[in-house]
């Protein structure tokens, strides 16, 4: 039965009060879901810190105990010479004494028998004194030296030992710290499919129609500018590609959304911006001509950079990526939606279905 004017237009009501109410639900968890994701990477940048410190860290210990193990062989090399030395400075002491003392039983035999080899005997023992004052200095130093170095080597061993310790300490921690990063960047990847899950829900609630006026439509941008920011800070776009993507997400083009010419309109995009020479042809032309500038990959896009879909079977379908995964596109009005929206069509062009890649405007990155 069909219903009547004013149970129709209750019924319209209704729906659009569901419609409005689903939306201000997804615009509140998104909400959270951004204030959650900021909170991560403010997490993840810290414990980047902390890793790259430790990383560095490990390096100067390496460093270190590579100088130690270069001091080591040569105190080990040191030593040997010192220890031979001294071994052959004590044989010959035994060899000069021995000699010596055969000589002493001589020349006393010799002084009984011989007055005038008295004096030679006294002479002789005075000098053989001194042969072994020598011999006893000259020993008593090298030893002095040997034991000097195995105390160096000792020293050194112990700070090799210490520094190797607190090497594998730190190589600990960089495997910890290590798998916290991996645990945050997990988290990042959940948060960013929830707010994906979130805004396309936002998106089919309230239909494509109306451009940048609809609930998900200003959802996206605001997704958009927040990447924007970060990105422009963290130094990965310069001033022209947020200039360009902001111009796109609010439909800034010198030529109109007219349906059937989305690549005409991204031309316009960067004519409008200015700086940067408008590229042309169609979306399958950009991709065919500088396809070499970009990637296959959805992930790490740049901002402002042409993103190019299957959309078309002739010619496929062109937008510009304003980051956070959001991109803008001329459908005879200024399309914005995600990245996986934009690639999800099931038109075949040029052998090619759904998303096709990314690529810079004449293949070169703008400046």
């Amino acid at each position: 039965m069909t219903p009547s004017a004013p149970a129709a237009t209750s019924a319209a009501t209704t729906t659009s009060a569901e419609i409005e109410t689903a939306a201000t639900v997804d615009n509140a968890v998104i909400d959270q879901l951004e204030a959650e994701k900021k909170a991560k990477e403010e997490e993840l940048k810290s414990l980047e810190k902390e890793l790259s410190e430790i990383i560095t860290k490990v390096g100067e210990l390496d460093c270190h105990a590579s100088e130690l193990n270069a001091k080591i062989t040569v105190t080990k090399q040191e030593l040997q010479e010192k220890t031979l030395l001294r071994d052959e400075q004590y044989e010959e002491m035994k060899l000069r004494i021995k000699f010596m003392y055969e000589n002493r039983i001589s020349d006393t035999d010799a002084a009984f028998s011989d007055e005038s080899a008295m004096d030679d005997l006294l002479n002789a023992a005075g000098y053989y004194q001194e042969i072994y004052s020598y011999d006893r200095e000259r020993l008593e130093e090298l030893d002095n030296n040997v034991r000097e170095i195995e105390e160096l080597k000792n020293s050194l061993d112990t700070s090799l030992a210490e520094t190797e310790k607190n090497k594998a300490e730190m190589e600990e921690e960089k495997k910890k710290v290590t798998e916290l990063v991996k645990e945050k960047e997990e988290d990042l990847k959940l948060i960013n499919e929830g707010i994906s899950s979130n805004v396309i829900r936002l998106y089919n609630n309230s239909g494509s129609a109306g451009g940048v006026s609809t609930a998900a439509a200003e959802v996206l941008l605001k997704i958009a500018e927040n990447a924007q920011e970060e990105a422009l800070k963290e130094g990965k776009a310069n001033a022209r590609q947020i200039a360009v993507a902001q111009n796109a997400g609010h439909g800034r083009s010198t030529y109109p959304a007219t349906y059937g010419w989305c690549a005409a309109w991204v031309s316009g995009v960067y004519s409008y911006t200015g700086g940067i020479t408008p590229p042309h042809g169609d979306a399958i032309d950009y991709w065919n001509k500088w396809k070499a500038s970009g990637s296959t990959r959805m992930d790490n896009i740049p901002i402002g950079a042409c993103v190019i879909s299957s959309g078309d079977p002739t010619y496929g379908h062109i937008g510009i990526y304003l980051g956070g995964g959001v991109v803008a596109s001329n459908l005879g009005y200024c399309k914005i939606e995600t990245i996986q929206s934009f690639g999800n069509v099931s038109a075949v062009c040029q052998g090619h279905v759904g998303y096709i890649g990314w690529v810079w405007p004449n293949g070169t990155p703008i400046q």
